[in-house]
């Protein structure tokens, strides 16, 4: 993942206010596992709100008593985290939001205001097959189930298939395992825990595992530890994404040459800015006004949508970056030599999630005021992108972006703005070094949600597993996909020019070999589509020793090597895997011993029925779910 540090050459030293005051953001510190708690609460594990206002603390919990809700009661102090239970309950002060109550899963939230993880979806005491498959069918989206939501994240995905798997197998905790973003063969995203994403096929996706509490989701910011502490800080780092391999260039429509990448933050409470720490003196005397006392606390920050920009509409993106120029050409082949690329931060608005209180005359008539941070009317200076093509649709890239921030904050009532600009106040800008490679990718993923310049060849923080480098099969200097968008044949599709692919080619004799190009060169044949070996083609007289010699691909026909070892496919029923006509029980018991392995009665392409008509190539929940749809008389794309 991207880190961004400050380098400390660059660090304000203090702000300027009102004479002498200084200010210095801090950002607030976490490890992985803290940042993840801080997506579902506001302040999580920072140490701010409990010196917030400042004034005496009657009951030595950190809290001050003009924001304590029982000053006299030290295990009471309040729930700065949202999740219903007291952040003092265990501790006694001071605040501790990740250690405020019993918390099996170890998600940050409390017990008390999680459901209970629960793998007998209909209630019958048991964990057997039927639970099985109603979270499949949940999962799939056939049916919408509140009881499938078995490890209470609020949605219905592969980690409740893996829980309720995990019970059904006769085990414990199986609501503990964390998922994460799972991506399956570079072109799709699920969410899965770790073992199921990565266990091979039957059982698992046979992907690659993106990390705890990833999600699949648009892309977006986030803030990661700083060791240095005196910062302002808005930090981009990669989203989890798995875009489709290479494609076309984008549609028009969009905005040539303008080279902006559009960024969403990360949920309330992840961005804090801590006054009153080692380094961040409090917010001075008298900055909000006669009488008001200085601010130590925290603030926390979330995005709010620019709205409607110089530059155009971003959806819902908080901040603007922009390049001068593209480092890469899309046509470009993968390289070792970098490209540097000049870049600024153009647009900027953030907002607090929770007014902070200020107080006047030592703890006197508190007052809610309310946060933003957007960017000053002096621009900083340029900053640089230096970028390496690694792979035929993208690489990595580093950056060094100069930020000159505005704080702002505003009275609810009677109105009132006090507001800090670093650029009109001769405040050196903010330096933001990435130190650690971040992703990019050329061509995104239709279905990935991108709401920054499609037009653009560069679009960062988007990563591409499973990434190839073999894109110029011809080694002819050329990019093999703008080769095909030029007109060189790709029958199949795969951003392969057919020149390049073995292909089955049926002998007039009978029998098949496989040879590479456009035909069968010395071979009076015919040359199948790019990309089939023989066992994927019918030849005539093609010889066969058992059905899975047969297999055509098709879950809408039966493959069958009769004695006479010559394949023939005969269009059949959806679920008809034992090839008698009509599905049965027989056919069910054929599927179930395929799911667990055995394929004696039933050959592996007759049973591979999900999806429709292809297949997948492994036997699974899925297979077994179609020959229950063919049992009860469902036909989907194998109806007449």
């Amino acid at each position: 993942m991207t880190r961004f540090t400050f380098r400390s050459d660059v660090i304000v030293a203090g702000l300027v206010v009102a004479g002498s005051a200084a200010l210095v953001m801090a950002a607030a510190q976490g490890s992985d596992r803290q940042r993840s708690v801080r997506d579902r609460s506001t302040s999580a594990d920072v140490v701010g709100p409990q010196t917030q206002g400042g004034g005496p603390d009657s009951d030595g919990d950190g809290v001050a008593d003009v924001i304590d809700p029982a000053p006299g009661n030290p295990l009471i102090c309040g729930d700065f985290d949202n999740d219903t239970c007291d952040d003092c309950s265990v501790t006694g002060g001071p605040p501790a939001p990740a250690n405020d109550g019993p918390d099996s899963d170890a998600d940050g939230i409390c017990d008390a205001a999680e459901c209970p993880c629960n793998s007998d979806v209909n209630g019958d005491t048991v964990v057997d097959i039927i639970d099985v498959i109603t979270v499949t069918e949940c999962v799939r989206g056939g049916v919408m189930d509140p009881a499938c939501d078995i490890n209470c994240d609020g949605a219905q995905n592969e980690c409740d298939l893996d829980a309720v798997l995990c019970a059904f197998n006769g085990m414990s905790n199986c609501c503990i395992q964390v998922c994460g973003a799972c991506c399956i063969n570079g072109t799709a995203c699920v969410e899965a825990s770790q073992t199921t994403c990565e266990d091979p096929p039957p059982f698992g996706a046979g992907g690659i595992f993106q990390g705890p509490a990833t999600t699949c989701g648009t892309q977006n910011a986030a803030i990661f530890e700083e060791p240095g502490g005196q910062i302002f800080v808005h930090v981009i780092g990669p989203p989890v994404q798995c875009p489709a391999p290479i494609g076309p260039a984008p549609a028009a429509g969009c905005v040539l040459n303008q080279f902006i990448d559009a960024w969403v933050s990360p949920p309330a409470g992840q961005m804090c800015h801590n006054f009153g720490v080692p380094g961040s003196p409090p917010i001075p005397a008298g900055f909000f006004g006669p009488g008001s006392d200085p601010f130590i606390g925290t603030v926390c920050y979330q995005g709010e949508p620019l709205g409607t920009t110089p530059f155009g509409e971003f959806g819902m993106a908080d901040t603007l970056i922009r390049r001068t120029m593209d480092p890469f050409d899309r046509c470009a082949l993968p390289g070792l030599n970098p490209v540097n690329v000049p870049l600024e931060i153009v647009a900027l608005n953030l907002v607090s999630v929770q007014p902070i209180i200020v107080t006047y005359n030592g703890g006197m008539n508190p007052e809610p005021w309310d946060g933003r941070v957007t960017l000053s009317q002096i621009p900083a200076p340029m900053g640089q992108l230096l970028a390496v093509k690694t792979h035929c649709n993208g690489g990595t890239y580093q950056s060094m972006l100069p930020v000159q921030p505005l704080f702002r904050f505003s009275r609810q009532a009677p109105p009132a703005t006090v507001q800090l600009d670093t650029g009109v106040a001769g405040i050196p800008p903010v330096m933001l070094q990435q130190n650690q490679p971040a992703p990019w990718v050329t061509d995104v993923d239709p279905n990935l949600g991108y709401s920054g310049d499609v037009c653009s060849d560069f679009h960062p923080g988007i990563q591409e597993p499973g990434a190839s480098t073999d894109c110029d099969c011809q080694n002819n200097g050329l990019h093999d996909q703008c080769e095909i968008e030029g007109g060189l044949p790709d029958t199949n599709v795969n951003g392969i020019p057919d020149e390049c692919e073995p292909a089955a080619c049926c002998l007039g004799a009978g029998g098949c070999v496989v040879a590479n190009g456009l035909s069968c060169p010395g071979f009076p044949g015919t040359t199948n589509a790019p990309g089939t070996l023989c066992d994927d083609v019918q030849c005539g007289g093609q010889p066969c020793i058992d059905d899975t010699d047969c297999d055509d691909d098709d879950a809408c026909t039966y493959d069958d090597c009769p004695p006479s070892n010559t394949c023939t496919n005969t269009a059949g029923a959806l679920g008809d895997v034992n090839g008698v006509g009509g599905v049965d029980i027989f056919d069910i018991l054929c599927v179930l011993d395929g799911f667990a392995g055995n394929f004696d009665t039933c050959a592996q392409s007759n049973m591979d029925l999900a999806p429709c008509p292809l297949g997948d190539g492994m036997i699974d929940i899925f297979d077994i779910l179609a020959v229950l749809d063919g049992f009860a008389g469902e036909q989907g794309c194998c109806a007449p």
